[in-house]
């Protein structure tokens, strides 16, 4: 088992509604987790960085969990994953003015009906969108490489989401912020039984 050949500890975050742990209107999941799940977490297990591991809505609310809070995570490792936001029906991804529907195959995206919930219009998606937290230069230096010489993102992407994870991998590149990006598994759903969790966990124990 990965948590006993890597002395960790391995903690599954569930939410009941559409989550992306943000903060909104509706609910405070990000809070949540940095104020109560984390400080509870602490204080019973003795342990040194914590990593973050996610993917879909899971791996977009982690990746923005560490670019967000790069003090408290050590890395994350995510997968098919929609970074750059549809909410209100309306895609805007960054580098598009918008989409129209006869978009060539591969620049088109599934519609993420909870980005709506969760972020009903967009200066409340702003504050977690990955590629806009890249252009801070506190968040770009906060994301140097780790101890093993390993960035501290990785990302792969699936047959949902490629095109938009290569434009945040291209942004990440633009504003100096180390990741590594694979399009391995590009013709799959991701998800917990998937192939880029062998990757993914590789990656992550790399520091431990």
């Amino acid at each position: 088992m990965f948590h006993e050949k890597n002395e960790c500890v391995v903690v599954e975050l569930g939410f009941n509604r559409p989550t992306w742990l943000a903060d909104t209107a509706t609910c405070n999941h990000e809070s949540f987790l940095l104020d109560v799940v984390l400080p509870r977490f602490l204080a019973r297990y003795n342990v040194g960085t914590i990593s973050l591991l996610g993917y879909a809505n899971g791996g977009f609310g982690a990746l923005n969990m560490l670019l967000r809070h790069p003090h408290l995570f050590h890395r994350v490792a995510v997968a098919d994953v929609p970074v750059l936001g549809d909410f209100s029906g309306y895609v805007r991804p960054w580098g598009h003015v918008d989409f129209v529907d006869d978009e060539t195959p591969g620049e088109t995206k599934p519609p993420w009906t909870s980005f709506a919930d969760a972020f009903p219009h967009n200066a409340m998606f702003l504050p977690y969108n990955a590629g806009a937290l890249a252009t801070c230069e506190y968040v770009a230096g906060e994301m140097g490489f780790s101890a093993s010489g390993e960035a501290r993102i990785g990302m792969w992407s699936g047959n949902r989401t490629r095109w938009e994870m290569e434009r945040l991998a291209e942004q990440f590149g633009e504003f100096g912020v180390p990741h590594r990006f694979s399009t391995e598994f590009d013709d799959e759903d991701a998800d917990w039984n998937g192939e880029w969790l062998k990757e993914a966990l590789a990656f992550i124990a790399a520091d431990m």
